[in-house]
């Protein structure tokens, strides 16, 4: 078995490698003529002169401003301290024999559980906690914590990255109730404290409720649409309120109405509706019908997405059903944007048959605008077509590296990054679930440079276009007729202008990325 995976290995290799060289020939994607090209030429050699030195790159990396994060599980996004500290506030108990955080009755732990509280007394315990619900010292077929029952007992088992990853949520679910504000802190603290200006925040509020909404019976969608938007306004209300309630806790918390707001409330935040995949085909449009409405009552919400893993068997046999419910929707509704996970997926977690076609269908017939993850390219029919159409459409790829080594144990090589960038094709540079990966957006970037050899330049693109293909609303700073290189719109080639002050005045977005210019120049300038 292990030739056959290393073959197979080698096999993907040579397939990527085959892809690059014959679109080597074409221009990257995106590329952006700045204020001052010099500057960046020579931040560029001084970058140059550190990519070998991972101490020197991780600092260097950390004080790079890096725009936005457009693949971030909020509940992903929090790293086991803190849903065990907020476990013990809350009074809830840890179930030993599942490794789980689970309400108290009465405001008392029933026999077998252990309050939350005593947890962190224990450090043994603590931190066989914090490795069940994250990757911190997984080790792939090591003896694991299986959760069956089985209390501290160990198992010589397989359990895999992928297996593991998926089983964390579980574990710390019980911790999220009424902590909206405190994620949403969390994350926009840590964004701010690594240069990240813009947050897409996957979250699923309503989609319960949602799917309890759905027919029991196959319906024409147009009959589904009817009759849900008639019953969504009460869903739409609720998940607003709570947001509304969640971003005044976040802002209370960072003193951002204060004399001493922390950094983190600059930080701006928009939320892409999860949409649960692992649902009955009418459930799903359901959930659908309430991202668009969301996104039509709040502009908070500006776009939608299907999440859970992609190689569970409801998923697999439904993904062209899928498919089909997210192009009917799109075509009611294009304005509403789509970022789709797909092609999270590699030879030996599935048949390979399902290998075949899951970014083309997200694109072709989905719509998306954005693939997340698309780690699958080279067992895809017509990989090198496929390239072609996401260049000539721009279609942007979220890049999620340490969650594709971890769960699919793809890195390096293996990676289909270069490929993309090779073809023209836009990537963003994204942390998936940074709490329970144990990484950062700047790990992320210097993983980038050592694994994929990334050069500063284009880091840079990719960043820029975290904010040119992000969701939020309002015109871009870069125009392109459609070739390249995108150059600064006429109103804004002096930002401090009264010119660029009234284009900007309307737009989030060019906000966001004169912000970006000002911060590269001066991170360029007093580059060592």
């Amino acid at each position: 078995m292990t030739k056959n995976l290393v073959s197979t290995a080698r096999i993907a290799c040579v397939i990527l490698c085959t892809l690059a060289a014959q679109v080597g020939a074409q221009p990257r994607a995106t590329t952006y003529d700045g204020p001052d090209p010099a500057l960046e030429r020579a931040a560029a050699r001084r970058f140059d002169a550190i990519r070998s030195d991972p101490v020197a790159l991780r600092m260097r990396l950390q004080a790079m401003p890096k725009g936005g994060d457009l693949h971030n599980h909020l509940t992903g996004a929090i790293y086991a301290e803190n849903y065990l500290r907020w476990a013990a506030e809350d009074g809830l108990c840890v179930d030993a024999a599942a490794w789980r955080l689970v309400p108290a009755v009465d405001g008392k732990c029933a026999d077998g559980l252990v309050p939350a509280a005593q947890v962190a007394r224990d450090g043994t315990f603590y931190r066989q906690i914090v490795d069940v619900a994250s990757m911190r010292d997984f080790v792939a077929g090591a003896p694991v914590r299986d959760g069956l029952g089985k209390g501290s007992d160990m198992r010589a088992g397989n359990l895999s990255g992928h297996d593991h990853f998926f089983n964390a949520f579980d574990k710390i679910r019980g911790a999220r109730t009424g902590r909206g504000g405190d994620m949403l802190a969390e994350v926009a603290t840590r964004a701010a404290d690594e240069g990240v200006s813009y947050l897409e925040l996957m979250i699923s509020p309503g989609m319960r409720q949602a799917v309890a909404l759905a027919d029991p019976a196959p319906e024409p969608f147009e009959r589904q649409w009817v009759r849900l938007e008639g019953s969504l306004a009460p869903i739409v209300a609720e998940v607003t309120a709570l947001a509304n309630a969640d971003e005044a806790n976040m802002r209370e918390r960072m003193g951002c109405t204060g004399p001493a707001p922390q950094p983190g409330c600059r930080v701006v935040i928009r939320y892409i509706s999860e949409v649960n995949r692992e649902r009955r085909v009418n459930e799903i449009f359901a959930q659908g019908v309430l991202a668009h409405r969301l996104g039509a009552a709040d502009p908070r919400f500006v776009g939608f997405n299907l999440v859970g893993p992609e190689d569970s068997p409801g998923v697999l046999a439904g993904y062209r059903d899928q498919m089909t419910i997210l192009a009917w929707l799109h075509e009611r509704n294009p304005a509403f944007p789509l970022a789709l996970h797909a092609g999270e997926l590699t030879e030996g977690i599935v048949p390979p048959e399902d290998l075949l076609f899951h970014i083309r269908e997200a694109v072709q017939v989905a719509g998306a605008r954005r693939i997340g993850h698309g780690v699958d390219l080279a067992y895809e029919r017509d990989a090198q077509g496929l390239l072609q159409l996401m260049a000539r459409k721009q279609i942007a790829v979220e890049i999620n590296l340490s969650s594709n080594d971890l769960i699919l144990g793809v890195r390096g090589n293996r990676h289909p990054l270069r490929a993309y960038l090779q073809a023209g094709v836009p990537i963003v540079l994204s942390t998936d679930d940074a709490g329970i990966a144990r990484i950062t957006l700047t790990h992320e970037f210097a993983k980038a440079v050592e694994e994929q050899a990334l050069d500063y330049v284009t880091l840079k693109t990719a960043v820029r276009n975290s904010l040119e293909f992000a969701f939020v609303e309002g015109a871009s700073l870069w125009q392109s007729d459609g070739g390249q290189p995108r150059r600064i719109v006429a109103a804004c080639r002096d930002f401090d202008s009264a010119t660029c002050a009234a284009y900007t005045s309307g737009s989030a977005r060019a906000r966001l990325q004169i912000d970006l210019e000002r911060a590269l120049l001066a991170f360029e300038r007093d580059m060592p």
